[in-house]
């Protein structure tokens, strides 16, 4: 009896000093981490040591991991534990982002046995290695190149060309520079006034009031710079150079909003991004677009790189070769003239689309350079000239039809194939016809 009584006081004390342990260093970076890929911040400040905690204010380890944590796209945090020795803890985390994807880094903690648990000795480092508090962390984008769309010929119809960025100076305008600078790009002053008026300019601020095309900055360049306080910029731009009649088919790029950038999200696009809007331009936009590179590095307070934490390469956009073929789409174009309507030229053999023309059309390049109302309002008051009638107009098909209801009375066998007769020249239906014949 008193071995039995023995063993269960044994098995009792053992069982309340194991229900007493405390956690081990482990447990506690793996709860910290879990608190971090939450997005709970203050509840990983509670797990610092006390000296931890007096170096780094809670408002600042906060805001710090959540600035950058959002700042990289953080979706998930994975812990790997390599070894732990004397309450140094030496691990790996496997950030997965939305900016460079996935990426590791490895770190080594040492572990304070506080009251209460263990704690963590932490310092900046363990965001990422090499960070202090004076050091910060930037994201920085590469944007990809655009592929051009060509024809068949691989004659570009739209492509990365030469545009010129005019603008102001205030403090060097004269008087009549507004006036004079709105008769020649087209715009009206009113509309020139209120970029002027906006919150961030100075009086040697540079203004953009409009981007223009070689060919257009050649025409203006002598009167315009002769004005005081007008100054251009050459950059990169979009650059159509097509018939007004191919318009709607190639389509035109501009800054896409949030639901405008579909699959291209994915790929690390943004709102305010060029993208397609329309036309080929929109419809090709995966490829076309690329995908931008990403950069995640720690600066110093100068701004200099001292380390690049992971990166994603930038990848340019490729071309697209259509079926097109320009030189006779200028035929095409010139043939209609300035009738309303639509040409489709096809090569039956292949099945391919040689030509699209459709009139009214409306210069692409406007709305990559940046279209005044006055000249959004002349496109709206034609008609219809951001329909493609090759494509989307809808008309009644008239004899075109007339095949098929003959192939129709033959599987119907409602006439014999070899049965023939004569139709009148003019016809009509019913008195209620009118005129019509």
């Amino acid at each position: 009896m008193r071995i039995v009584v023995f063993v269960v006081v044994i098995c009792l004390v053992l069982t309340a000093a194991g229900g007493c342990a405390r956690e081990a260093p482990e447990q506690a970076l793996a709860a910290y981490i879990e608190l971090w890929g939450a997005g709970d911040y203050a509840g990983m400040y509670n797990l610092l040591s006390v000296q931890a905690q007096a170096a780094c204010e809670e408002e600042v380890f906060v805001s710090r991991h959540r600035n950058i944590s959002e700042g990289v796209g953080l979706t998930k945090l994975t812990l790997a534990l390599n070894n732990c020795t004397e309450g140094k803890l030496k691990y790996q985390l496997e950030f997965d982002t939305s900016t460079v994807g996935k990426f590791c880094q490895d770190y080594t903690l040492e572990m304070v046995e506080e009251e209460g648990g263990w704690r963590l000795n932490w310092d900046h480092c363990h965001i990422f290695p090499g960070l202090t508090s004076q050091r910060v962390v930037r994201v920085k984008r590469e944007m990809p190149e655009r592929g051009d769309i060509l024809d068949r010929n691989l004659t570009p119809l739209a492509s990365t060309g030469t545009v010129y960025e005019v603008g102001l100076v205030p403090g060097s305008l004269s008087p009549n520079t507004i006036n004079s600078l709105a008769l020649l790009l087209d715009r009206e002053a009113a509309e020139i006034e209120s970029l002027l008026g906006q919150g961030w300019v100075r009086e040697d601020s540079f203004v953009p009031v409009a981007t223009v095309d070689s060919v257009t900055w050649a025409q203006v360049r002598q009167p315009a710079t002769a004005l005081p306080g007008v100054l251009a910029r050459a950059r990169t731009g979009r650059v159509y150079n097509i018939p007004l009649s191919l318009s709607q088919t190639i389509g035109y790029i501009g800054r896409g909003e949030a639901e405008q950038l579909g699959e291209l999200a994915e790929l690390g696009f943004e709102p305010g991004d060029l993208v397609g809007l329309c036309g080929l331009e929109q419809a090709c936009d995966r490829t076309l677009a690329g995908r931008p590179g990403q950069v995640i590095d720690i600066r110093d307070e100068n701004k200099n790189t001292l380390s690049v934490v992971a990166q994603r390469p930038v990848i340019h956009g490729e071309d697209v070769v259509t079926t097109l073929d320009l030189r006779k789409i200028r035929v095409m174009d010139a043939a209609l003239g300035d009738w309303p309507g639509s040409v489709l030229l096809l090569d039956f053999a292949q099945g391919d689309i040689v030509g699209v023309v459709s009139k009214p059309g409306f210069d692409c390049n406007l709305f990559v350079q940046g279209i005044s109302s006055a000249q959004y309002e002349e496109l709206l008051a034609l008609d219809s000239a951001f329909l493609n009638r090759a494509f989307n107009g809808l008309y009644p098909p008239g004899s075109v039809f007339k095949p098929f209801t003959a192939l129709m009375a033959l599987e119907e066998d409602v006439f014999e194939p070899a049965f023939s007769w004569d139709t009148p020249r003019q016809w009509q239906g019913g008195s209620d016809w009118g005129a019509y014949q």
